[in-house]
């Protein structure tokens, strides 16, 4: 018996658990929690989609930016006024939540405007908003209150969220200009055409850096790819994408004299060390070496040199209205000097409507042989006017350093190398632009 009573009071237990076990847990408690997590699902993917829509619509905003800047950007040197206009135009030729993308055309160019014209510093990589001389464009693309308002949410409202506002950035700069300051010929995909070594600056005043190269370290720095040595109005590097070579514009020049004489019947056949004196254009056989303390003045034409030209030391030489033209030999400048060179065309002689002649021959000032492969090597600090013209080496390479050494208004090389660490200064003036496409590329 107290076996059976004790089997009873065990079933009587835990019939007294599972009671206890429904009253915890009642009947349909699972439905309720299924319920709330497909609520939670579909918040999220309502969620999702909204942010997916959101998503798309920056895209679109951000492709309207883009095209405006760059459309703006392309004649913002030419024309500030129709820069502001296709800016406009292409804004609206692109759509978000289905409405076309207006933007404020800003004539104040109040710098935060939806369309400002500026400057695209290349060394800082800044842009700012400027009165004039415009190379570059920002435009910003909005949906907002006061731009056909913002985007509307789907399931936001679900938690109190009813709009989002929307904008995009786009800053496009124009990499052509008047033409080339710098001009690298190589046009290969082996070398570098113009490369930096040390801490140098370039600093090309209104003109651009032009390097043909197709290499992918075209233009490098101590190694590698570096362009931050270069103040310019735009840096063009054929490595990237969408940008052209431009062609010599000096190719079809005639050279001057032949390959032995001179333009005239004078030859000197001096020593090419010189001591102090007063020099005639003609054909210098033995080239001609400027050194010492002494004073130098060449007469206006053409020196045609069959074993280079050296300035060296702390020497003055004026060579106002000469070209020099390197049959032979290099060119070797090395100096503390007082240096006044300038080239045929700033002679009033030569002058055209009351202007000088700056292309063609006789723009140039140093002008080296084509088949003279001599690497130039130019560097150090001098004072007067320095190079003036234009320096053109079409088939050698060209080492520029020193201290504010002034490389004349433009220079044409088939490589360029730039050492140390002072400054290199080209004033171009417009010379010789050659082909030079009109483009824009976004920066930022």
């Amino acid at each position: 018996m107290r076996g059976a009573e004790a089997t009873a009071a065990m079933n009587r237990a835990a019939s007294g658990g599972r009671q206890r076990l429904r009253r915890r847990f009642p009947k349909g408690i699972a439905l309720v929690w299924a319920s709330v997590m497909i609520l939670v699902m579909l918040l999220m993917v309502g969620l999702g989609i909204d942010m997916g829509k959101l998503a798309y619509n920056v895209h679109q905003l951000q492709n309207a930016a883009d095209a405006a800047a760059l459309a703006g950007a392309q004649v913002v040197r030419s024309d500030p006024g129709r820069a502001r206009d296709l800016a406009l135009q292409l804004a609206l030729a692109n759509r978000a939540e289905g409405l076309p993308v207006e933007i404020d055309r800003n004539d104040d160019n109040d710098e935060a405007g939806d369309l400002v014209l500026g400057y695209w510093h290349q060394n800082t990589q800044v842009f700012t908003a400027t009165s004039g001389n415009y190379n570059a464009v920002k435009v910003v693309a909005r949906r907002t209150d006061a731009a056909h308002g913002p985007v509307a949410m789907i399931f936001g409202r679900l938690i109190g969220i009813h709009t989002a506002d929307l904008s995009r950035q786009a800053i496009a700069t124009c990499s052509s200009s008047t033409g080339p300051g710098i001009l690298s010929l190589y046009a290969g995909i082996s070398e570098i055409g113009l490369e930096f070594q040390g801490t140098p600056t370039v600093i090309c005043e209104d003109g651009c850096v032009q390097v043909n190269s197709k290499y992918p370290y075209a233009c490098a720095a101590n190694g590698r790819r570096g362009r931050e040595a270069l103040i310019c109005e735009a840096v063009n590097v054929c490595g990237d994408p969408g940008a052209d070579a431009i062609e010599d514009p000096l190719r079809d020049e005639p050279r001057p004299g032949t390959a032995g004489g001179t333009p005239g019947p004078e030859v000197y056949n001096t020593p090419r060390t010189q001591n102090g004196a007063t020099l005639h254009p003609g054909y210098y056989p033995n080239g001609l070496k400027f050194t010492g303390h002494a004073t130098y003045t060449l007469l206006p034409g053409v020196y045609i040199l069959g074993d280079g030209l050296d300035i060296k030391g702390k020497v003055t030489v004026n060579a106002y209205y000469c070209q020099f033209y390197i049959a032979g030999g290099s060119v070797d400048f090395a100096a503390t000097a007082t240096v006044n060179i300038s080239p045929p065309g700033d002679n009033p002689a030569h002058w055209v409507d009351g202007e000088p002649v700056i292309d063609g021959a006789l723009g140039v000032s140093l002008w080296q042989a084509d088949g003279n492969t001599a690497t130039a090597k130019m560097t150090g600090t001098t004072s007067g006017d320095g190079i003036k013209g234009c320096l053109y080496f079409p088939k050698n390479s060209v080492e520029v350093g020193g201290t504010n050494f002034a490389a004349g208004e433009q220079l044409i090389a088939h490589q360029v190398l730039v050492f140390g660490t002072g400054d290199v200064r080209i004033r171009y003036d417009g010379r010789n632009s050659g082909v030079a496409p009109g483009r824009s590329i976004l920066v930022r």
